[in-house]
């Protein structure tokens, strides 16, 4: 498996996230519940989706410790390589943009805060 920083799949993000900051984040909020279920370790895998005409599965993978929360794409495909194809697809650009949700939205995962949870039940 490969993984790349989603950050990182883009030489500049600068314009997505101007997009991102005009769109509606419910849209983002909406599409997280429908990717992620598990959410409560410090590694978060999401549901596999695809992109047009390539047959690997691709996923969003949160690492929520430590600080700050990081996402990275992951797939068999090595996307470094095939970057500037990514770039230009439809699926890759709108998850990249959930990537900028997961990333302000999600807290850190902080095993004191976990632990005291478990202990007071």
């Amino acid at each position: 498996m490969h993984r790349i920083e989603a950050r990182k799949l883009w030489l500049d993000t600068v314009e997505l996230y101007k997009e991102y900051q005009k769109e509606d984040k419910r849209k983002y909020e909406n599409l997280y519940r429908d990717y992620f279920h598990e959410t409560d370790g410090y590694n978060v895998f999401s549901k596999s989706f695809h992109i047009y005409n390539c047959v690997w599965d691709f996923y969003i993978y949160i690492d929520r410790y430590p600080k700050p929360v990081k996402t990275y794409f992951v797939s068999v495909l090595d996307m470094e390589t095939y970057a500037m194809i990514l770039r230009q697809d439809a699926m890759i650009r709108k998850f990249t943009k959930l990537c900028f949700y997961i990333e302000e939205k999600i807290e850190p995962y902080n095993t004191i805060d976990n632990d005291l949870k478990n202990l007071n039940g």
